[in-house]
């Protein structure tokens, strides 16, 4: 196996530098890691393509070859980057949202960084308003962290926005609680109790 690793990182530094053949390339630094999921060269190599233009075409793949190897290093910074690019590329709803979340986990976990989780759950409760992990989220660290004016801002832009009379009456009962029972603002509650009667009268 040793020596198949070192033919094989050769071999797709061929096709990588003189042939031009990327998609090959990477399939082939895959096989390497699949053989020494620690090979540096090839992480290196996989690296380098996620940084440049013409590796852009390819950086889905890419980006699942190295995510068990971040993962499995402990490299949360590097797990954030690569989860990014799978939810540029994420057609199904579900998936971008649990992927979001893991994003959020990792800055919260990882990075000792509880805004940056905010702010992840922010973007996941505007892909899916309704998700109620999501809204779960939010105010444990809106509570955490004192933010509860942002979100009051933020329920109150996907409101504006939403289409459905539902979901924007059960955003503004959510802002006029926040009013009434966390920021203790009693008419910026009756005002916000105001608008959904005008929703929903």
């Amino acid at each position: 196996d040793r020596q198949r690793v070192v033919l094989l990182v050769r071999l797709a530094q061929l096709r990588e530098t003189h042939l031009r053949e990327l998609a090959q390339a990477v399939e082939t630094y895959r096989q390497v890691l699949d053989l020494d999921p620690r090979n540096g060269d090839a992480v290196g190599a996989l690296e380098r393509l996620l940084g440049q233009p013409a590796g852009k075409e390819h950086e889905l793949t890419i980006a699942t070859i190295l995510e068990p190897i971040y993962k499995a290093a402990g490299d949360w910074a590097k797990q954030v980057g690569v989860y990014e690019i799978m939810v540029r590329h994420a057609f199904d709803p579900v998936r971008k949202i649990e992927l979001l979340h893991e994003i959020a986990e990792l800055y919260e976990v990882g990075g000792d960084d509880p805004g940056k989780a905010f702010d992840t759950h922010a973007r996941a409760v505007r892909e899916d308003p309704r998700h109620e992990a999501t809204q779960q989220q939010l105010e444990r660290l809106a509570r955490v962290q004192s933010r509860w004016k942002d979100l009051v801002a933020l329920y109150d832009q996907v409101a504006r926005e939403a289409g459905e009379e539902d979901l924007k009456v059960a955003l503004l009962f959510k802002v006029a609680q926040i009013h009434e029972l966390e920021l203790g603002d009693d008419p910026s509650a009756v005002g916000t109790y105001e608008r959904v009667l005008a929703v929903a009268p």
